[in-house]
């Protein structure tokens, strides 16, 4: 994967890794993580035009799941991001070929190209948040991540509130 392209979709990962993160923030934090979350996604290129409409019609999903507690928006946010990496979006900028198209296909191929050996690529060592542990939630075990504090793509910038 170029490195533009770890960016332009860790920019989008690391938003729904911040919601999932901080699921028991406040509702207008909520408020503002769902609005820089769309505005993430809605980057203007028409390469992105397949998220902006995967994310569309969950916006007030985000809303109403914030009001229903933490339990409901993490588990919309885990969803959201799975239904990322299985677009064609995220596949097609892969080198390694994920096995089908699953989420769990795409973290694995992901976790192969970030490898040693290939491209050489850390995201920021594991923690109870950040993006290793949200990708592992996904998969639903431990990965095997190439890290590094603070690692090539740092949960200080794309785990955040703002627009990257």
């Amino acid at each position: 994967m170029t490195d533009a392209n770890y960016i332009r979709h860790l920019k989008v990962l690391g938003k729904y890794c911040k919601i999932y993160d901080d699921a028991d923030a406040d509702a207008t934090a909520q408020g503002v993580l769902i609005a820089t979350t769309s505005d993430q996604i809605a980057t203007g290129l028409a390469i992105d035009t397949p998220a902006v409409a995967m994310h569309g019609p969950y916006i007030s999903s985000l809303t109403a799941a914030v009001s229903s507690g933490p339990t409901a928006l993490k588990a919309l946010a885990v969803q959201l991001a799975g239904q990322y990496l299985s677009l064609n979006l995220f596949y097609t900028s892969l080198t390694t070929v994920p096995t089908s198209t699953t989420a769990v296909a795409a973290l694995v191929a992901l976790q192969t190209e970030m490898g040693a050996g290939v491209d050489n690529k850390t995201l920021t060592t594991e923690g109870s948040t950040g993006l290793v542990n949200f990708f592992d939630t996904i998969l639903g075990s431990e990965g095997t991540w190439n890290t590094a504090g603070p690692g090539d793509y740092p949960d200080a910038t794309y785990v955040v509130s703002a627009v990257v």
